[in-house]
Parts: C-alpha cells; structure tokens; sequence
C-alpha cells in the first residue's frame, strides 16, 4: 500500500524522534490513501466526527512535543483520510506535486453542491433554518446552532484555497501573475456567456478578442458555453475558467439556471482551478449586485437576481478612470454612490488587476 503521509512524515523525521513503524500503517485503507495537511487538525477531526460520522483510528495519533498533530486517520465510510497540522516548511494546500487539484468528495458523477464538502443536511435538518448562499456570510453558509460555528469555521477554511485573477478590462497589465497563479496548468475554459443575447457579429468579435488575448499569455483556450449540454461536467478539467465581461445581469440568470454558480464556488474552494475574468466576470463575485444597474441593462433578463456569487467580500466596480471605456462614467457614478454609502469595494481602472491567492489579497496597480 502506497501512503503518501507515510512519505511526508519521513521527511520529517530528520527533525524529530517521533515515528510510526511500518506494520502501524500496512494493511488498512487503500492502495492511495489522500493526505491533507491543515492548520488545525484536531478541530477538523472533532468537526468530522461530529458532522460526518467519521471515525479516528487513535491508536496512530501521533503529536509532536509542541502538541501538533505529525499525523492522524479518519475512517469516513470504506475510505481512509490521513492528515496532520502543518509543520515547519510545510504547505497546508496545493501539497501534491501533480499539477490537477480534484476535490477530494466526488464519488458521484453528479452535480452536487456537496461534492467537496458534503452538507450535513440530515443533521441540520430542516427546522435549523439551513441558509445557503446568504449574502451576509462570507462563507455563503449559515446553520442555526448548534452546527453553525463548526460549518462557519470549515467553510471559512476552505475559502483560504480560492485563486482569483480578476481584471477591470481584458487580461489587463499582469498577465504573469494569472500564470503565476495557475503553477504548470494552462488549459482554459473561456466562458461566453456575458454576451448572450448580442449580435451574433458583435459575440464573436468579442470572443475572438478573447481568444487571441488568452492565447497571447501562453494559455490552450477553448470556448466553453454554459448552455450546452456538457458543459457542466467539463468544468473540472481546466486550470483555469476565464469568465469575460458583458452584462452582469444576465451572466448571472445563465450561471443560474445553469448550476455553475454553485459548480464553480465548490470547485474554486476545492481549489480544484483558477477564476480568472473581467468587467462582469469579476463583478458577479461580489455578494450583492445591486447598483450595477446604473452600468448594465437589468431588463436585459426577465429575472434578475441581485445575489452574486460572494466569493468576495465587496462589490466590484471596473472602468472606474478610465476615459477610453465607453462605460467609465457610468462605473465612476455606481462606485461615487458606494462611497456616499459607505459601502466597501473594489474600483478598478483598466490594466488594474485583484488577486486573490487565499488568504492573501493583492492590489496590482496599472
């Protein structure tokens, strides 16, 4: 039996006495069993036993002198989840030196908004008051005690994998960083769908744009309609998704009626690829839309909906400054009213980019 903790732990060895003899871990789990290294392991053992009926095999728990976990099993059904805190030059994630990240709970082939982090609905059950997508929690999940502070700490864990690349206009001026950002991977799904309901002509002008920008960086591009059949399950096979700008409006019906905004907020947690995008793609991040109005034609869609998608935790303003963007006025007028309001955003001119590398937020300027 192959163990990948068993390597991890090895390395470690030269710098501690701890240690688990062969016969501790032969003969149990499969022939691949998953390693995760976390910032707190034992709360994310209690949690696991708590929510998802996992059970701890104790008898390999084996703490360092400081008291961090050096390694840990969880038995989760058949399966066999081994996992440690994180140690000196250790990293907590992108730790596998295979360059796809895929969640580690797909066992179905189904579009699932459970797929990385299986809701304990069962648990929670119906008179907790389960909240999902709430606008006021940044981890877009809310659960009525006694599960909300355990869900709101693993939710709020797995957004510190998110990878954003988000640019007022086009590739803008770091185009480096995106590539930066997605290691080795550059197979890209460019999605369209901003543009639906344009002229044709006008459509492909603008994807044709696209294409030749994307391909410019260095990057294998396909366009990837969310409309058609398919589309969905291919999702998890790019590095990075490059979601272009349009209306915010009816970007956001599509990803909808759709499911990939559900899709994609599980798979970028996962940090399973890259979010990368411009003007309404990187706008439909925020948690709430409203004000965008001013810019983009709400009536372009029967039933807006004013919800976005929350991986960020303010709006999204692009073209602000900028005099050769025919929306600029617009964009100055929505990120003045934020300002009268106090409301916290990002106001981006063109060539300016957020980057979102977990935890870690950057401004790159023009």
């Amino acid at each position: 039996m192959l163990t990948v903790g068993r390597c991890c732990q090895s390395a470690h060895m030269t710098q501690t006495p701890t240690t688990l003899e062969a016969h501790q871990i032969t003969g149990r789990g499969r022939s691949v069993n998953p390693f995760v290294i976390l910032e707190d392991a034992a709360s994310f053992i209690a949690f696991a036993e708590e929510v998802f009926g996992a059970r701890e095999v104790v008898e390999v728990r084996t703490p360092t002198p400081t008291g961090r976990l050096i390694h840990a099993e969880l038995r989760i059904g058949d399966s066999l989840l081994l996992l440690a805190d994180a140690q000196e030059g250790w990293q907590t994630r992108r730790h596998l030196s295979h360059p796809r990240r895929v969640p580690a709970h797909r066992p179905l082939k189904e579009r699932s908004t459970g797929a990385c982090w299986p809701r304990p609905v069962a648990l929670a059950g119906a008179d907790r008051n389960f909240v999902w997508g709430s606008a006021n929690d940044t981890a877009r999940t809310q659960v009525a005690t006694p599960w909300s502070s355990s869900l709101r700490a693993v939710w709020t864990a797995t957004m510190s994998l998110v990878r954003l690349y988000l640019s007022s206009f086009r590739t803008g001026q770091h185009p480096e960083r995106l590539l930066g950002l997605a290691g080795v991977g550059r197979r890209t799904a460019l999605v369209p769908n901003a543009l639906d309901g344009l002229d044709a002509q006008v459509r492909a002008a603008g994807l044709d744009r696209d294409l030749h920008d994307l391909h410019a960086v260095g990057l294998d591009v396909t366009v990837l309609d969310l409309r058609h059949e398919g589309s969905l399950e291919q999702l998890s096979d790019y590095d990075i998704v490059w979601v272009r700008g349009g209306n915010v409006f009816v970007l956001r019906r599509v990803l909808a009626d759709t499911g990939a905004d559900d899709l994609l907020v599980e798979l970028l947690r996962c940090d399973v690829m890259v979010y990368g995008g411009y003007s309404a793609g990187a706008c439909v991040l925020a948690p709430d839309l409203n004000g965008l109005e001013q810019v983009d034609d709400v009536s372009a869609v029967v039933e807006p909906l004013m919800s976005g998608l929350a991986l960020l935790d303010r709006p999204f303003v692009p073209h602000v400054r900028s005099p050769s963007h025919p929306e600029t006025a617009a964009c100055d007028t929505v990120s003045a009213t934020y300002v009268a309001a106090g409301q916290p955003h990002w106001a981006l001119r063109d060539g300016e980019v957020l980057l979102v590398d977990g935890e870690k937020v950057e401004f790159l300027p023009a």
